[in-house]
């Protein structure tokens, strides 16, 4: 005899499934997407800043275009607005480029680097050793100070994370086109004021006492950088001159107070006549020659 199993099937409302527990941390779709968008924006405007220092270091290898005459007002703009993403490694990168080539660090200077031979240390003017290649990435000291200058009032922040950079850089989804940013001019539009000044415009600036505590920052770091070289900054060579000086100054005192002796009579000194006995003797001893003549 056949057993027939009845089978009861119970429906459930789609409205009852339990949901799973809300986590804030999870992001919804939309939340997701904006983020992957804005992250894939900052790539790309790192990647096109990069892209403009590079072709700016490339730029100023080259530099100054007007060899061997001294770059003019419109190169010194260029030369500071070529400057405006680099940092202090970007623009230490840019001195050893011109030093492969022979070349004095500082972009505005025609001249070649200085060879102090080809040991591991060179002596500097103030008698101290320094590396040999740190002596040699400029053509003398007073370039060495106007590169230096510059180095230190560059911006440590890479240039993709400062807001007056990238504050109004967009990114163009469809083609990845960065806007908003000056990525690559040559030169600056007119009115541009560069924030970077020359050593030579520093120094006017604070005879017409137009100085900051700024400036006074970065005097102290260039003060450090040179003696990383074995320059002196103007302060201790200033001390030193009057040091110089003064000892100069006694020892001239000195010699000004002894007074050569004169010498009023010659004094002739004459032997005697007799030349035997005790008279002839040396030390007591009598020579031969004196005893047959007696």
């Amino acid at each position: 005899m056949a057993t027939t199993t009845n089978t009861t099937t119970m429906s459930v409302p789609m409205g009852d499934v339990p949901k799973p527990p809300y986590d804030p941390h999870i992001p919804s779709p939309v939340s997701a997407r904006l983020t992957a968008l804005m992250h894939a924006s900052s790539l790309q405007i790192r990647k096109e800043l990069e892209s403009s220092i590079l072709e700016s270091l490339v730029y100023l290898v080259d530099f100054p275009l007007c060899k061997p005459a001294p770059p003019g007002p419109r190169e010194t703009q260029a030369f500071k607005h070529h400057l405006r993403f680099f940092t202090p490694n970007d623009y230490d990168d840019l001195i050893e480029e011109r030093n492969i080539i022979a070349c004095c660090g500082y972009a505005l200077c025609a001249k070649l680097k200085q060879s102090t031979g080809k040991s591991r240390l060179a002596r500097v003017a103030g008698g101290d050793w320094v590396e040999r290649k740190t002596v040699e990435r400029f053509c003398g000291d007073e370039c060495a100070r106007r590169a230096l200058w510059v180095r230190v009032q560059l911006n440590e922040e890479p240039a993709w994370v400062r807001t007056e950079v990238v504050g109004e850089a967009e990114v163009d989804p469809e083609n990845g086109q960065v806007s908003g940013v000056d990525l690559d001019s040559v030169e600056p539009e007119e009115g541009w004021v560069a924030e970077i000044r020359l050593l030579e415009e520093a120094e006017e600036a604070k005879e017409a006492g137009v100085w900051k505590e700024k400036d006074e920052r970065d005097v102290r770091k260039l003060a450090e950088e040179l003696q990383g070289i074995g320059i002196k900054d103007a302060e201790m060579l200033k001390k030193r001159k009057e040091k110089e000086k003064e000892k100069e100054k006694v020892r001239d005192a000195v010699l000004a107070d002894v007074k050569e002796r004169e010498v009023r009579e010659k004094v002739m000194v004459t032997l005697p006549e007799e030349v035997g006995g005790e008279t002839a003797a040396i030390e007591g001893y009598v020579p031969k020659a004196s005893k047959v003549d007696e």
